[in-house]
């Protein structure tokens, strides 16, 4: 009896609490205009923590896709953005169906199955801007505008429990299985 009970925790305990990260992983960012299929710069990159993997100190970097001030971080789980400018009045993205960075290569351990987002000092830019595949994040700038200080942030979900992420819910069909494991053990300790 003590073995079976054993044997169901186990089945009962989640997987993968110990989920991969993206920390030591090489991941592509690449900037990304007039539309999806025009690429504008790719830019090869080891996530370190707490390092920040790409920033514009001087003159225009990445094909000039970024100016003096942008910095990209990457840590086990998010993307952030920063914008830091000396001076002028911000950016405003227009004149494309697609402005902005595709992030490829995103080796959580398990698939994407959501995204959070939040951002500090832009305009029209919001959760509807990001979308996502199993290891790839896109962020659509077009139409949004932002002040000399904004950032952005998207926090990468896979549904596997671990450090800053959430179990996700049991579908009903886990649910009834694992109730019915539970009432099978109760039956039979009451016949034992």
């Amino acid at each position: 009896m003590k073995r079976l009970a054993q044997i169901a925790l186990l089945c009962l305990a989640p997987a993968g609490i110990a989920a991969a990260g993206l920390l030591g992983d090489l991941v592509a960012m690449e900037s990304r205009y007039p539309d999806l299929g025009a690429t504008t710069s790719t830019v090869l990159f080891t996530v370190v923590d707490p390092a920040i993997e790409v920033n514009c100190t001087s003159a225009p970097c990445i094909s000039q896709s970024m100016i003096p001030g942008q910095s990209f971080d990457l840590d086990d789980d998010s993307i952030h953005f920063e914008q830091h400018l000396t001076s002028g009045l911000g950016f405003s993205y227009s004149g494309a169906t697609f402005n902005g960075w595709v992030f490829s290569s995103l080796d959580l351990g398990s698939p994407i199955t959501g995204v959070a987002f939040s951002q500090t000092g832009f305009t029209n830019l919001d959760a509807s801007d990001v979308s996502f595949t199993a290891d790839t994040v896109f962020v659509n700038l077009e139409n949004a505008s932002s002040g000399i200080d904004a950032s952005w942030t998207v926090q990468l979900l896979t549904g596997v429990a671990g450090p800053g992420r959430t179990a996700p819910t049991p579908e009903p069909a886990t649910a009834a299985m694992v109730s019915a494991a539970l009432a099978a053990l109760a039956a039979l300790r009451k016949r034992t």
